[in-house]
């Protein structure tokens, strides 16, 4: 592996412009096709959801929301574990 970066390092700049922007489009063609399958995967446990549920469950806001509160719980959780 080091041996690689090193002779990426050593290539001409346009080169490496190039290898960055291949390397960029595969990884976000990797999270395309695996945000599709999640999308269309079905409900959970074999229930499917209407798209709206499935829509207002699974929305970036509601998603990040309860990410957050269940951290801030966790922190109180240990913070109080801490104090006794």
């Amino acid at each position: 592996m080091s041996d690689f970066l090193e002779r990426t390092r050593s290539r001409p700049e346009h080169e490496k412009r190039t290898l960055a922007i291949i390397t960029a489009g595969i990884i976000t063609g990797i999270i395309f096709l695996i945000w599709i399958s999640v999308q269309f995967a079905g409900g959970v446990g074999g229930q499917e959801a209407s798209p709206k549920e499935a829509q207002d469950k699974y929305a970036p806001t509601t998603v990040v929301k309860e990410g957050v509160s269940g951290l801030f719980e966790d922190v109180k959780v240990k913070i109080n574990d801490f104090s006794q």
